[in-house]
């Protein structure tokens, strides 16, 4: 081979080496290390028609698909009609959205003394899972398990650790790949020790109960945000981000500094006023803390969400500002953050690797080749 074509390939070897690599995690679960925009929908309410028409022009990354347990299935017995939300996940896989089913209020059947039962809440998972493999990934199991509300009883970390230990050893089993997210915490006005804990003190309980010792996605639910959040944040007297910021330094020091964290649902103290603004400032302000991996900013549904929840339009803009929000996203490449990684009490560098690209892989053997070559040189 002449030196030509020696220098000719090593000129290709070099511009390829430049591409961009993937970070990725030996131990990290599915999607983590990306930052991604999901919207919350309800697959019950009548104008869930108009919301897919809007999931299909925002184009989120995720759908965070609430399941209303006892309203599905208010007996053990009960047979319902899945078409709405058949519907709704036959779309979300036709459009490549992932989602990620929340299951909410327990029904009294499926509910012992300490909370919802293992056995009942594991058939229901798999019955999603095995009903949508194609586009359930994720699973967030009854956010708001901090409050009696959420958990269906005086909640309990210990329970509840329990409960998601039980849930992923039966995903072990069956071989069912999909992502646990745990918490939906949320704030509580006036908490006690028996019916609606503090945020901090349940997280604190959760890692006492072994929630290291799981892989699971820990989630927040921030509701009564202030529209003004920018401003708010200027002055460092919002308490809902002072709030994230408390959550980090309890996962700190339980060796989880990295997260990552999902926001599953946000609501505003004074109603949407200024919703443009609003949801450009939230969502600039969140993803300053890198530990958060995903929000979900908007509802597709307002009607049958939590009051306060935003909701999107085209009469001022807030539906282009959620769109561009998603694209630019798209667009850019953002710096990954490690992820959950439970089988190791702390975080090190060999815990990353790099996953290059098919192309790199191929002419870094050709780099070797032409080392050779340049070696066999006179």
């Amino acid at each position: 081979m002449t030196n030509s074509s020696r220098c000719f390939i090593l000129l290709l070897v070099l511009t390829f080496s430049l591409l961009p690599t993937q970070q990725v995690n030996a131990n990290s679960l599915s999607y983590a290390g990306e930052f991604s925009y999901a919207v919350n929908i309800n697959p019950l309410e009548n104008s869930v028609a108009n919301a897919l028409v809007q999931a299909r022009n925002l184009n989120p990354d995720w759908l965070m698909v609430d399941f209303d347990w006892n309203t599905w299935f208010p007996s053990n017995d009960a047979v319902q009609n899945f078409q709405a939300l058949d519907t709704l996940m036959q779309f979300a896989e036709d459009n490549r959205i992932a989602v990620c089913i929340r299951i909410l209020n327990p029904p009294q059947w499926a509910l012992s003394a300490l909370g919802p039962d293992h056995n009942s809440s594991i058939d229901l998972i798999h019955f999603l899972m095995n009903r949508y493999p194609s586009s359930m990934k994720a699973v967030e199991v009854f956010p708001g398990a901090n409050t009696t509300k959420g958990w269906g009883a005086a909640p309990s970390a210990q329970a509840y650790v329990d409960l998601l230990d039980a849930v992923q050893q039966s995903l072990i089993r069956e071989e069912l790949n999909l992502t646990l997210v745990a918490g939906g915490l949320v704030t509580v006005a006036s908490p006690d020790q028996t019916t609606n804990i503090s945020d901090l003190s349940f997280l604190e309980g959760l890692y006492g109960a072994g929630l290291n010792g799981l892989n699971v996605i820990l989630s927040l639910q921030l509701l009564d945000l202030e529209p003004n959040l920018l401003q708010a944040s200027k002055n460092n007297n919002d308490p809902v981000l002072l709030h994230i910021d408390a959550i980090q330094n309890v996962m700190a020091l339980n060796n989880d500094e990295v997260g990552p964290v999902w926001i599953t649902a946000i609501s505003y103290r004074n109603g949407q006023a200024q919703r443009p603004a609003a949801l450009s400032d939230t969502c600039a302000l969140l993803r300053s803390r890198l530990f958060v991996a995903l929000i979900s900013p908007v509802t597709l549904t307002p009607a049958s969400n939590a009051p306060g929840m935003m909701s999107i339009s085209d009469v001022d803009g807030s539906a282009d500002t959620m769109q561009q929000l998603i694209a630019d996203n798209h667009s850019e490449i953002r710096s990954p953050i490690t992820a959950r990684s439970k089988n190791l009490q702390s975080i090190s560098k060999e815990d990353t690797i790099y996953e290059s690209r098919p192309l790199q892989s191929f002419f870094s053997h050709l780099f070797g080749l032409s080392r050779s070559w340049f070696g066999d040189s006179p």
